[in-house]
């Protein structure tokens, strides 16, 4: 009996060393999107962005990391955010957390929700962006916009009601979007 039961032991601590084994990338990627979420300001997180941005070629763990925002933490909602307003956010970054407001229904509202707070004139800002855009569609050859202008974009078409026309929206399909945004308004 005292065999078996050692046995049944070994196996089992075993088998959890090659799952854990198995899935260490996981794990691992779970654990760095842990440490970013739970900085305790903003200059805090700021480094951890930057840390984590820099570990990973790959577009995964940027995704994995923006799937956590509006999830409950409201400080890593804040922070994430606010960096995506700051110079050294990358477009990567941008693109992931755009592509992820594609994904989830709440997040666009959300995402206009903190786009305002950030804008101490949200009239004036919608005005220079509809300028900005209207400068780009005028110019040839044509122009793409940056993911960041992508995000601008998105947050005033959810604040002017036209949250579909933001669904999907990319550097590339922007300027269909536009016309159909100024023709509406």
């Amino acid at each position: 009996m005292k065999r078996f039961l050692w046995l049944a032991v070994i196996v089992v601590a075993a088998g959890s060393a090659l799952w854990l084994y198995a899935r260490r990338d996981a794990l691992r990627l779970q654990w760095e999107c842990y440490q970013v979420t739970r900085a305790a300001n903003y200059q805090d997180f700021q480094q951890r962005m930057e840390q984590f941005e820099r570990r990973s070629r790959d577009s995964r763990p940027l995704e994995a990391l923006v799937a956590r925002w509006h999830t409950g933490n409201e400080r890593f909602d804040d922070f994430l955010a606010s960096y995506l307003f700051d110079p050294q956010c990358s477009d990567r970054l941008r693109e992931a957390f755009s592509r992820e407001l594609s994904w989830r229904q709440e997040l666009p509202a959300a995402w206009a929700r903190h786009w305002r707070a950030q804008k101490p004139d949200v009239d004036g800002q919608i005005a220079s962006l509809r300028r900005y855009l209207e400068a780009l569609e005028a110019a040839g050859p044509p122009r793409t916009i940056t993911w960041r202008d992508v995000l601008d974009f998105q947050a005033v078409l959810v604040i002017s009601r036209h949250e579909k026309l933001a669904h999907r929206l990319t550097p590339d399909n922007w300027r269909g979007r536009f016309a159909r945004w100024q023709a509406a308004e």
